[in-house]
């Protein structure tokens, strides 16, 4: 339902009407006031707080501001606080889609043989709980289930994983957002999902009071349950820590992750997806360079340098336009060629750190091309070779390239290489890597 509201924004008045997303700024007076204020709008980034006719406050991150209508500013939100108060907020409420699924009520209670004793205590109270820092503050991030009947009839009758995370109280809505951003990326590190559909977010004071709502328009409206399970009976022991690394690192980028599903086939990637998965295992590979070790590339690098300058000597002699651009698509297969060597040493270098979690599993990955008897094919002098061929096909303009199914294996291995170079990076053991890769992957 649309809100409608009023603000004197730079000495205008203006009508606001809230449609979640966006906001419609609308001036009371139909004159020059568009034009006047334009100039007082910045691009994007900016805190744009308002009232509507409920005479509740509204806080709204502007990442975007649209001048096309001549007589409507347009502001297009990353997140708003919705019914804010005065009071100051101490913790968030958050339940969803994503969450029921991954910790589902219903394996937690059958996990245990005693499962009728294990129903009484995860819903009474606390379930869980786990600590973490996050800007010299202690977080703590605590799982309940609501009650069936707790709303009575309105309720859905089903028994809701909720997560309730505590922070120190506070006024500043950036912070809040960065404390729910926390969850947020763990759902996605720990499922493998760049998505986890909408979240219902209620903010809280000390006292119990409800203080406002959190409307997050970053994430995708629905949530894609996954055809196999990946939930949280199988993560227990290694849920705090995915907390801590999701608080340490926010600007971990997910955009090789998948969107729907666990990648298998060539259908399953599309070209977007095989141009992200190259850069992020260089990223991964620097992040922890120093357990992978420094790869000397100085031998490579010099011929590289003497052959591109003989090159530049042979293209200053007089030669035509034609001989000219010649001579620089030579450059540019010499720069490919230094770059796959880079990127077959970083993945030899990666799958030696690796190798007690990826070897044993080369079978299961590259079940199309390789036989579980032939072990002489799971060379990764090979297999690298192969990644770094197809790194040139995707990163150097063949927008049309498809992946076949026995491709996309070599991309699959590289997917499992990186999520696991990110779990040494989280300082798991090498056991325990190779359970959560299992898990995730659905390697059997």
């Amino acid at each position: 339902m649309n809100k409608v509201g009023y603000i004197n924004y730079w000495g205008h008045d203006f009508i606001v009407i809230d449609k979640d997303e966006p906001i419609y700024l609308i001036p009371k007076n139909n004159d020059n006031t568009i034009q006047e204020i334009r100039e007082h709008f910045k691009d994007k980034d900016f805190i744009f707080t308002y009232e509507t006719n409920s005479h509740f406050c509204s806080v709204a991150h502007i990442e975007k501001v649209n001048h096309e209508f001549p007589n409507i500013v347009v502001l297009h939100p990353k997140y708003c606080f919705q019914g804010v108060c005065h009071d100051k907020c101490s913790y968030l409420e958050i339940l969803g889609d994503v969450i029921d699924d991954f910790f589902n009520p219903v394996r937690l209670i059958f996990s245990n043989p005693d499962y009728e004793n294990n129903y009484k205590y995860i819903t009474q109270g606390v379930s869980e709980k786990w600590i973490i820092n996050f800007e010299g503050a202690v977080i703590s991030v605590e799982l309940f289930f609501q009650e069936p009947l707790k709303h009575g009839l309105l309720g859905d009758q089903k028994l809701h994983p909720i997560l309730r995370v505590r922070f120190p109280e506070t006024h500043d809505f950036q912070y809040i957002y960065k404390i729910y951003s926390i969850v947020v990326r763990f759902l996605k590190l720990i499922r493998y999902d760049r998505e986890c559909g909408k979240l219902t977010v209620a903010l809280y004071t000390s006292d119990k009071q409800q203080c406002g709502r959190l409307l997050d328009f970053t994430t995708g409206l629905l949530f894609h349950k996954r055809d196999m399970d990946v939930n949280s009976t199988v993560f227990q022991p290694y849920i705090g820590r995915f907390f801590q690394f999701a608080a340490n690192m926010q600007n971990y980028s997910f955009i090789h992750y998948p969107s729907k599903n666990i990648r298998f086939s060539g259908s399953d990637y599309q070209f977007s997806d095989c141009v992200c998965i190259f850069p992020a295992f260089e990223a991964e590979y620097k992040a922890n360079k120093d357990v992978y070790g420094k790869i000397d590339l100085t031998p490579i690098q010099n011929i590289k340098s003497k052959v591109k300058s003989r090159i530049e000597e042979v293209a200053g002699e007089a030669m035509n336009p034609e001989e000219i651009a010649y001579m620089r698509k030579i450059q540019s297969i010499i720069s490919q060629v230094y770059t796959q060597f880079s990127l077959r040493q970083e993945i030899i270098k990666a799958y030696e750190c690796l190798e007690d979690v990826m070897f044993h599993n080369i079978p299961e990955i590259f079940f199309r091309t390789i036989k579980y008897s032939d072990k002489s094919k799971y060379n990764i002098n090979k297999i690298s070779s192969k990644i770094s061929d197809l790194r040139n096909k995707y990163s150097h303009g063949d927008t049309t390239a498809t992946l076949d199914d026995e491709d996309s294996e070599y991309i699959r291995f590289l997917e499992i290489l990186i999520y696991s170079m990110l779990l040494k990076r989280m300082e798991f053991l090498d056991e325990e890597i190779s359970d959560i890769v299992r898990a995730i992957f659905i390697l059997m």
